[in-house]
């Protein structure tokens, strides 16, 4: 009745202050006194020093003491709160669905969804206008009349003496 305790005990406190070096300090101490115990028996089995069974014990001991050490570092690397894109009540998967006055489809729990953040500015190659505001129809820049090439900015642009923009080769 001992072993079972002592692994609920050591799990529970490890799943408390999971991915913390509280949790980490817990299980190491555990597993530590565990393989002592293992070790202390072998020992009293080598000398032949008189304890009950100690065959017994030892075949116990060391997969149990394997067993927590496996379990309790599962525990210790389980996530502490749960992704974004997950339902609060019934974790239900809510990626793909717009985040606007979202219900969960399973539950209808009202979501807390952050809306995803704006495609990329886009930028006139003729002024280097950031077109972020701009009707996506439009065809020409407002600002220099230039027809646009729509093409997000993902680099850094360099700028030539004509008075256009290009996106810059990648560092490496």
């Amino acid at each position: 009745m001992i072993f079972p305790m002592i692994s609920v005990i050591v799990w529970y406190l490890t799943f408390r202050w999971r991915r913390t070096w509280l949790g980490a300090s817990v299980l190491t101490m555990a597993v530590s006194l565990l393989a002592s115990a293992w070790y202390a028996v072998y020992l009293f089995q080598i000398t032949r020093l008189p304890i009950i069974m100690p065959e017994l014990v030892s075949v116990m001991l060391g997969p149990y003491t394997v067993m927590v050490a496996i379990v309790g570092l599962f525990i210790l690397l389980m996530p502490t709160r749960l992704p974004n894109h997950v339902c609060r009540r019934c974790r239900y998967d809510l990626s793909g669905l717009d985040p606007v006055g979202l219900v969960c489809p399973e539950c209808g729990t009202p979501s807390n969804l952050i809306p995803s953040p704006p495609p990329a500015h886009l930028v006139c190659p003729g002024c280097c206008l950031y077109l972020s505001g701009v009707d996506p129809e439009l065809t020409h820049c407002p600002a220099c009349g230039r027809e646009r090439v729509v093409a997000p900015l993902t680099r850094p642009m360099s700028f030539s003496p004509s008075g256009s923009a290009t996106p810059r080769p990648a560092a490496g």
